[in-house]
């Protein structure tokens, strides 16, 4: 482990994920603030740390995420905190498809966000400490040489396929199921069962989590039936676990109160089923959960559930009024796609990110609030919601991905975070009203038909820290007469692909620049 003092610190801006990026190039150390020293100067304690590590500056959090950055030591130390501010967050893909054989993560940790670790091939074996309550979706995905992990629990929200493809990983068997866990509860995830032929199973008194598809496969499992309701769970408690419903006819039901998740598919085409009632101790709806329940239009999710899984309101499209509870820390892919008549959505407080296709074709939703602790739009996320007329994103969105608010032909006025440095392909395009865009300093890229097709589009303000703009951003916007950039025609002129793009919006007009302008046509 090679390890030096600090000596100083380098701006960076980079474009996937990333606000304010604070790089040590030398050292390896973290500066809490203290008191200031007898020069009026602040001082700091020091913690070492991997030389090369990336911090990630969290704006709504004041804290930081790190990831691999220019490192290139094979066992890693991440530091409690960084520049007097705590490190709170394991990136998305931070050390995916690297060497590292080893990690120490700190207590300061709450979240290990997506592919974190994924096909990390050396890794052999993770401490995962107390207070971490995330593990995003393939965070140690095909890990192969990791043989333990310790589990803690903490734990409140764990992603599909979170240690998939970890051919070597030791488990802790209980009853016809494998477990992981830490040296005080063995059973804090009961991740799979032994195998898909068990007739029966007891889910252990400490399990706090269970992978949402743990038994679907399991046509021979013996159920626990409760009121229209299959259950596994255990001897004190016989309905831990919803598996399905005895019939897909109901139009009503309620959860047993002693039940804590909602299983894969557990109401899928349960078309004539309008209202549910969950319990208040349910932590988890499975993906698919409520997949085509066409007439479902009355349901309120509990103020424990911490996990929405993907898929679980696809096509709910009776349903006009949902609230994610600030429990709630993920919302999954395409989870209310197609839920046309959605028209109310209020959202968790501490949603970290704004996952694929979760409201695509929500056609009736008008007004929507990002959370401040958002930092991504994922792919797809808005797409053709006809209906939204506005959006404003909080400081912390840095990056919004491909084809997000593609479509939403009703879209009129878009305040952008300040943080912002991505925009993707077609994130904007099709927007028919959107007549100007300011986008802020600091905006790095503008991908490929970022805002084509915005018919009614007439100016735009670029700022002069743009360094790509890809040759069709802007094509077919025959109503853009002015480009605003912040910088000088020469800065203009730097910028990979900027001559193209003007040269394909399909109009004529002029680019204002600080010392002059450049006219296209």
């Amino acid at each position: 482990m090679k390890r030096t003092k600090f000596n100083r610190l380098f701006l960076l801006f980079t474009i996937l994920m990333t606000a304010t990026v604070l790089t040590s190039c030398v050292l390896a150390g973290y500066y809490e603030k203290n008191d200031a020293n007898s020069e009026g100067q602040d001082s700091y304690e020091v913690y070492e740390f991997s030389e090369g590590l990336e911090f990630t500056l969290l704006h709504a959090e004041k804290a930081y995420e790190v990831s691999m950055g220019s490192c290139t030591e094979t066992n890693i130390i991440i530091p409690p905190a960084y520049k007097g501010l705590p490190v709170t967050r394991i990136a998305y893909g931070a050390f995916s498809n690297t060497d590292i054989e080893s990690v120490e993560i700190p207590s300061s940790i709450t979240h290990i966000v997506e592919i974190a670790f994924s096909n990390c091939s050396r890794l052999t074996n993770v401490t995962i400490p107390e207070g971490v309550v995330y593990i995003g979706e393939n965070a140690f995905n095909s890990c192969t040489a990791l043989t333990d992990v310790s589990i803690p629990d903490s734990l409140r929200h764990i992603g599909k396929t979170a240690f998939a493809n970890c051919t070597a990983l030791s488990y802790n068997e209980y009853d016809n199921g494998l477990y992981l866990g830490n040296e005080n509860n063995k059973y804090v995830l009961l991740d799979k069962v032994l195998n898909n032929e068990i007739s029966e199973i007891s889910i252990h008194s400490q399990t706090k989590h269970i992978t949402n598809d743990a038994f679907e496969r399991c046509s021979s499992l013996a159920y626990n039936e409760y009121e229209g309701g299959l259950y596994v769970g255990n001897s004190e408690n016989p309905y831990v676990f919803l598996v399905d419903t005895v019939e897909d006819q109901i139009t009503s039901f309620a959860t047993h109160k002693d039940t804590r998740f909602i299983g894969s598919r557990a109401f899928e085409y349960c078309e004539n089923l309008s209202s549910v009632t969950l319990s208040d101790n349910i932590v988890c709806i499975g993906e698919y959960a409520f997949n085509s329940c066409s007439s479902l239009t009355d349901i309120k999710i509990p103020s424990k559930v911490a996990s929405i899984q993907e898929n679980a309101f696809f096509l709910c499209e009776a349903l006009e009024k949902i609230v994610i509870p600030d429990s709630v820390l993920s919302v999954g892919k395409t989870a209310f796609t197609n839920c046309f008549n959605l028209s109310d959505v209020t959202l968790s407080e501490n949603l970290i990110r704004i996952d694929e296709n979760v409201f695509q074709m929500c056609e009736s939703i008008e007004n929507i609030t990002i959370p401040k602790k958002v930092t991504s739009i994922g792919y797809e996320a808005f797409m053709r919601c006809t209906g939204l007329t506005s959006i404003t994103f909080p400081d912390g969105v840095t990056y919004i991905d491909d084809q997000s608010f593609y479509g939403c032909t009703s879209l009129e006025s878009i305040s952008f975070s300040k943080n912002l440095k991505y925009v993707g392909i077609s994130a904007f395009s099709s927007c028919s009203q959107l007549e100007n865009i300011v986008l802020p300093k600091g905006t790095v890229t503008i991908e490929n038909n970022a805002f084509s097709s915005c018919s009614k589009l007439t100016s735009i303000t670029i700022p002069e820290s743009v360094t790509f703009i890809e040759k069709e951003a802007f094509k077919e916007c025959q109503n853009l007469k002015t480009v605003i950039f912040e910088g000088t025609v020469e800065q203009f002129k730097a910028i990979n692909e900027a001559q193209s793009a003007i040269s394909k919006i399909g109009t004529s007009g002029t680019v204002k620049c600080s010392d002059g302008n450049i006219s296209y046509q």
